[in-house]
């Protein structure tokens, strides 16, 4: 192990150590602890949730633990009681916590994995269907499972996958992921558009290199399309707008994206993926549950899914990619770029998918309202009622 990791480490261990010599909180209201994306942000599922709960529920204190120098602590601190991840303090809190609600993973909140008593709470970070969950070791995914106390899913269809993990049913109750919340509000408050909006999201593929990235590489399908000289044509007309945002992981592979024509814009934010997402009039993914999230907006998708079989073999997915979907799924630039040019003539709706996109909704989404945090947290105020 690096010097660097195994003081890391060892500083955690001592944190954790100290914490357990500390009394727990048992003064005030019960503690609720939030965290999300490793504490580098105050986003996603977690946050709906969290604000919900700071606005109609006075019976409860709610923390949220978060990075002493991340850029959102600015857009936590007026919603309440913060937590600085790491410290001595948040080990602390999680200890003492009634309810621990996380997003990610168990980096979310530090001693996570260490309270006894707390409610474990996972609502993960999207819909789980395209990809299936390997964790770092034979046995992570089983601890993780025997550790949470509620894994809150959309559909009866999202319940079969998570019990692929070892979820019993009673810790999967359907509620509806938080997030798609806030984007109905955003879609439904924003100023429309000058010019449509077509965002484009390739998820991360950890087992590439930088010449992977490269346009030989086996990325190459990638290249093709966002150097088209279609695409380009659209762009310098003004037909659309292009948003595209490289995964955080494997961004860094790309370089510095002098590659790409200019109208392209390039988003490093992840904070304002949920804006882009609720305002687009396409979105474009190979297997991001973004795709979910325009599916429950009813906006069109096309589903870029050049290197399917790599990714069955590589991921494995819970559902069969060569069946028609939700959108047009393309195999090259060109195919993704006829399925731009379907939505720019019929006004963005793609219509020839439309009995598609409703037949799915009724098997992804017990629900498609905004209400899905209310239903998770009268889930969490259910099983502690029933403990």
């Amino acid at each position: 192990m690096p010097l660097a990791r195994a003081v890391q480490v060892a500083a955690r261990g001592t944190r954790i150590a100290a914490a357990h010599l500390l009394p727990h909180i048992t003064e005030g209201l019960p503690l609720w602890v939030f965290g999300g994306a490793s504490g580098r942000s105050y986003s996603d599922n977690a946050r709906v949730t969290h604000e919900r709960v700071i606005a109609e529920h006075p019976s409860v204190r709610p923390v949220w633990v978060i990075d002493p120098d991340a850029p959102d602590r600015r857009l936590v601190e007026p919603h309440g009681a913060i937590a600085e991840r790491g410290s001595l303090e948040a080990h602390r809190i999680a200890r003492s916590a009634q309810v621990i609600v996380f997003s990610h993973g168990i980096q979310d909140v530090p001693g996570l994995m260490t309270s006894n008593s707390a409610l474990r709470v996972r609502l993960g970070h999207g819909l789980t269907a395209f990809g299936k969950t390997k964790g770092r070791t034979p046995r992570s995914v089983a601890r993780m499972t025997n550790a949470i106390g509620l894994a809150p899913v959309a559909s009866e269809m999202e319940r079969a996958h998570k019990a692929d993990w070892g979820f019993a049913h009673h810790q999967l109750p359907i509620t509806g992921l938080a997030r798609w919340d806030a984007m109905l509000a955003e879609r439904d408050r924003a100023p429309a558009r000058e010019r449509p909006l077509v965002f484009y999201a390739p998820t991360s593929r950890p087992w590439h290199t930088e010449a992977d990235a490269s346009p030989e590489g086996a990325l190459e399908p990638l290249h093709d399309l966002l150097r088209s000289p279609r695409l380009r044509a659209h762009l310098e007309s003004g037909t659309f707008e292009l948003a595209v945002y490289f995964h955080q992981i494997t961004r860094y592979r790309f370089g510095s994206f002098d590659w790409l024509p200019d109208g392209v814009r390039v988003i490093d934010e992840e904070a304002i993926l949920p804006h882009l997402i609720a305002t687009a009039s396409v979105v474009i993914s190979d297997y991001s549950s973004i795709l979910w999230d325009a599916l429950y907006l009813d906006t069109p998708v096309i589903l870029f899914q050049f290197d399917r079989a790599e990714h069955v073999g590589r991921r494995g997915s819970y559902l069969d990619l060569e069946q028609p979907l939700f959108g047009p799924n393309a195999d090259t630039a060109d195919q993704v770029l006829d399925a731009i040019d379907e939505a720019v003539d019929d006004g963005f709706r793609l219509t020839s998918w439309a009995g598609q996109r409703e037949a799915w909704q009724e098997r992804a989404f017990a629900y498609r309202d905004a209400n899905n945090a209310v239903r998770i947290i009268a889930a969490i105020e259910e099983r502690l009622h029933a403990s």
